[in-house]
């Protein structure tokens, strides 16, 4: 029985090896990656506009994949792009950013309150991904941690970048439980 279930995951991680990829973009989710993100944060303050920055970043992501594999890694990471996706707004672009973070670049003009509370409307609602290993079913909760960064007139490219980098990485984390962000560092 162990044996078939590995063989099964096997054969899963070689079909999507072998599944076509978008030309551009990231290969897991079809986004836009960083460096764009960082194009787009760069026009914005280039264009002396004030924006805003949300990121959010799928919890327990390495768990995910050293317990059900890179396929289902990337699976989940589909998921949550697609979350995010059908809640974007006109005027947000939506990026890849680095492991298993993701960028919301907006330049409208709503208050830090309207956006934070969206934020944390995005974060709290309930997601999952069901799949099967072999021949049991299993269902994993998705849960994300969310920053928001306004992004004021004026504001250095590389501060920004560097604390998306931080929060990327899980040097800043932010806990969305509470319904208001909570920044620590």
């Amino acid at each position: 029985e162990r044996h078939e279930r590995l063989r099964n995951e096997i054969e899963r991680d070689l079909t999507l090896a072998k599944a076509p990829r978008p030309p551009e973009g990231d290969p897991a989710t079809g986004l836009p990656e960083a460096h764009e993100a960082t194009q787009a944060i760069g026009a914005l303050i280039e264009n002396q506009r004030t924006g805003h920055i949300l990121a959010f970043s799928v919890e327990h992501f390495e768990s995910i994949n050293t317990r059900f594999g890179l396929t289902v890694g990337e699976r989940v990471l589909q998921t949550f792009a697609q979350h995010l996706a059908q809640r974007m707004h006109a005027g947000e672009k939506l990026f890849r950013w680095h492991g298993p973070c993701f960028v919301v670049v907006t330049d409208e003009g709503l208050p830090d309150s309207m956006l934070a509370a969206e934020a944390a409307r995005i974060a709290a609602t309930k997601m999952e991904y069901s799949n099967n290993v072999g021949l049991r079913d299993f269902v994993l909760p998705i849960t994300c941690a969310w920053t928001m960064l306004p992004v004021p007139r004026g504001t250095p490219l590389s501060g920004v970048v560097r604390t998306l980098d931080e929060f990327a990485a899980g040097k800043l984390s932010v806990s969305h439980h509470s319904g208001r962000p909570l920044v620590r560092r």
